[in-house]
């Protein structure tokens, strides 16, 4: 291998070259810049310059000074500087985004001049636009114009606003078409009379899981046992939900109950629980239209257990049978048997038979402390009622284990009317 000598002749003639080769450079840039901005249309002649001529002399919709200025120096998104006039006048409000309305289907709802005019639209659909006759601005046109924009719902939340305008020559001729595009987020502020399943929504109060259901839900609750109880007021009213995460609620006769997705109805509020565990929970609600959604955040409500009252339990406990026990709930003597229900209402004790009122008192629609007689057992030699109190929100429960009455006295008095009862009907006597 032939390594040559470097000396300072040969470096000096290598910066010579560079600098000339550099020199050349520039002045070819500087020669087709002005062949660029010097070189006359007129020159080119015949086909060529009518069609040169038709460009340089188009009419644009609006001026190519503003390229730089308005919008577009505050939104770096805008792609092309004619675009910056309708970011800076027309604006995206709010779009549906139900979740039982599929994209390409949801209406959007748009408007110019601040938001004082605004028109909804469907996804995707094409709006002509006008000059203002009365004063400077935009308006929505009725029939097809030369300027238009196409909203387009992005899987994010955000909108592509696609615009174009066609460029009309001297003669009015059609000689092409601009397009721009932009990236638009949904500004809000859309004011809707609320509806009344939507106010309901933001009553609700958390309760966290139901003790009730998971202590006697069985097989038939089994899917309830984890999920978190919701409770709604409506002036005097109340009721109660079970949900989880990701369930749907739906608005119907009155009351928010869980839905499956075949069984939504579209011209009915909806809502869908973000999230709901043992903290609180999160959901979002919309009406029909679905284009100004609620957001509620609760958390779980804890409330003590406090220590059970006299008046809470039932006493002077009598046998009856094996199943079946008299006693006295306040001042009134009853009757209950073995997997009775009882609540403690406004105006008293009820014992809720039927299945009616059992639903009632599993979504809250009746309130109120819940006495449950699961059995009677012996323990430690005697009869015992075995039962649980529960308190009106059924969060807190206490087990029940109260002695049963041994009535020997009316043991005896009964022997003696049975013994006298066959005295009387020996001698033919009336008993």
């Amino acid at each position: 291998m032939i390594i040559f000598p470097v000396t300072r002749f040969s470096i000096d003639r290598l910066l010579q070259w560079g600098a000339i080769i550099c020199a050349a450079a520039v002045s070819i840039a500087v020669l087709l810049v002005a062949i660029f901005f010097l070189w006359d249309p007129a020159s080119a002649g015949g086909k060529e310059n009518h069609l040169n001529k038709s460009f340089t002399s188009a009419n644009y919709l609006f001026p190519l000074e503003a390229i730089g200025s308005g919008a577009l120096a505050l939104h770096p998104k805008i792609a092309c500087g004619w675009v910056s006039r309708i970011a800076e006048e027309f604006s995206v409000l709010a779009y549906n985004n139900r979740p039982d309305v599929l994209q390409k289907e949801a209406n959007i709802v748009i408007a110019l001049h601040g938001g004082k005019e605004q028109t909804t639209i469907m996804n995707g659909k094409v709006v002509f636009l006008q000059e203002r006759q009365e004063g400077k601005g935009l308006a929505f046109a009725e029939e097809p114009t030369s300027l238009w924009v196409k909203p387009i719902l992005l899987d994010n939340g955000s909108v592509l606003v696609e615009a174009g305008r066609k460029l009309i020559s001297s003669e009015g001729q059609l000689v092409g078409e601009e397009k721009g595009e932009y990236i638009a987020t949904p500004r809000g502020g859309l004011r809707l009379a609320p509806t009344s399943g939507l106010q309901e929504l933001k009553t609700l109060r958390c309760f966290g899981c139901d003790l009730l259901i998971q202590k006697y839900g069985g097989k038939e609750y089994a899917s309830w046992k984890d999920k978190i109880k919701i409770e709604f007021a409506v002036d005097s009213r109340t009721y109660a939900c079970f949900i989880a995460t990701g369930d749907l609620l739906q608005y119907q006769e009155g009351e928010w109950r869980v839905v499956t997705p075949d069984q939504i109805n579209p011209q009915l509020p909806i809502a869908r629980v973000k999230s709901a565990s043992m903290k609180g929970c999160e959901i979002e609600g919309w009406d029909e239209s679905g284009l100004a959604p609620v957001q509620v955040k609760v958390d779980l409500e804890k409330i003590a257990a406090a220590p059970v009252r006299n008046d809470l339990l039932p006493s002077s406990l009598r046998v009856r049978s094996n199943t079946q026990l008299s006693c006295l709930f306040g001042k009134k003597r009853v009757i209950i048997k073995q997997g009775d229900w009882l609540l403690r209402t406004a105006h008293g004790w009820r014992n809720l038979r039927r299945a009616e009122d059992i639903e009632n008192c599993l979504f809250h629609r009746i309130k109120g402390d819940l006495f449950i007689f699961d059995s009677i057992e012996k323990q430690q030699g005697k009869l015992t009622l075995v039962g649980q109190l529960f308190d009106s929100a059924r969060v807190n429960v206490s087990p029940v284990a109260l002695t049963v009455e041994s009535d020997k006295k009316v043991s005896k008095k009964s022997k003696k009317r049975k013994i006298l009862s066959c005295i009387f009907s020996a001698r033919g006597l009336p008993c």
